[in-house]
């Protein structure tokens, strides 16, 4: 009684095996998208303390060495501090004009690069001459194509709040 005899066994056992993948990969594909989401919620989360740790430890240790040379802790701490202030300042002050020059450059060489997207367009279907004309794009189609598709994205609340959860991370963290 309730003992499965050794020849029924032999094809009770694949059976369950094969049972068993199938209902691991139907709870997987259920299961991964949920523990996923969750798991991010968790890591966005989480992610300003554990950036504000490693900040901590790391300036902890420098306040440390300046006050092992005889600076008073408090002026040590208000030492790393302002370096760290004057230094995001520093970068933001060069990193923006650049940014801007880059932008005013690129601003300069879309003609160019249009231009030069169209000649290939050109050379290209003149290489590709069996291809009917119907199938042809050039850059004009593209660009219609990312207006209609891409640029009328929404903004969505999620978009919103990772910006916010963004900002989060870069101004509180510090």
């Amino acid at each position: 009684m309730g003992m499965i005899p050794k020849k029924e066994y032999k094809i009770f056992y694949p059976i369950m095996v094969i049972f068993s993948l199938f209902l691991l990969i139907i709870l997987g594909n259920i299961a991964i998208p949920i523990i996923y989401h969750y798991f991010m919620k968790i890591i966005n989360l989480l992610s300003p303390f554990i950036i504000g740790f490693f900040m901590a430890f790391l300036l902890h240790t420098v306040v440390d060495k300046i006050e092992e040379q005889g600076i008073n802790r408090f002026l040590s701490v208000l030492l790393v501090f302002l370096t760290l202030i004057i230094l995001l300042v520093y970068l933001i002050s060069t990193l923006i004009p650049i940014f801007f020059n880059q932008i005013n450059e690129l601003e300069k060489q879309i003609p160019q690069f249009y231009h030069s997207m169209q000649m290939f367009f050109d050379k290209l279907w003149q290489k590709l001459h069996f291809i009917p004309k119907e199938y042809h794009f050039n850059i004009d189609d593209i660009g219609n194509f990312f207006m209609n598709h891409v640029f009328n994205l929404r903004i969505s609340a999620s978009s919103i709040s990772n910006l916010f959860a963004s900002f989060n991370i870069i101004f509180l963290s510090p």
